[in-house]
């Protein structure tokens, strides 16, 4: 042996100029809407990677009050959460996908 090794690389999807990530920027595009938000917060962001990714809105003191696991593996992941319940004030939505991390602060009114 060599030491040469035969490898084959398989893209699935419709994008495929999405340029292919050494493992750093799997999560991109991370938008959230309306900032700031009354009853429901919007959000969507591009995971190119089929690991499942924790959506977390947490507050000011770090207490999670939302919490869901969304799968990733595509362009575009969507998602709204009700925040109706939730007191007024500042908040980070977390995305959490592998070792990545990703904060966006969203104030409710």
């Amino acid at each position: 042996s060599n030491g040469s090794q035969d490898y084959s690389l398989i893209v699935t999807g419709s994008d495929l100029s999405i340029p292919l990530s050494t493992g750093n920027n799997e999560l991109s595009n991370f938008m959230v809407w309306p900032n700031p938000a009354k009853e429901m917060v919007n959000y969507q962001f591009a995971s190119q990677s089929n690991q499942t990714c924790l959506v977390q809105l947490i507050d000011l003191q770090g207490r999670v009050v939302y919490s869901q696991n969304v799968l990733g593996g595509t362009a575009s992941v969507q998602g709204a959460i009700n925040c109706s319940r939730y007191s007024k004030g500042v908040y980070f939505l977390c995305l959490n996908q592998g070792n990545q991390k990703i904060y966006k602060k969203v104030l409710l009114q």
